[in-house]
């Protein structure tokens, strides 16, 4: 889950940034891109994934309106 959470939101920024997500969408990928910012160059994404990972066992990745 986290993976694709990380994808969904670089595929967000891609086709033009958080703006054009609704308000539920977008409070999920500013809280994504508090702990994992865009990847800009090719990085690992272990730190990243397991950041997520404990968003999500903490469950403070905010539920979509």
């Amino acid at each position: 889950v986290a993976i694709t959470l990380l994808a969904a939101a670089q595929a967000a920024d891609l086709r033009g940034g958080a703006g054009r997500l609704g308000e539920g969408t977008r409070r999920i990928h500013q809280e994504l891109r508090r702990v994992s910012a865009f990847v800009e160059v090719d990085r690992a994404l272990d730190g990243d994934i397991a950041a997520v990972c404990r968003l999500i066992e903490q469950r403070e990745i905010p539920a979509a309106a």
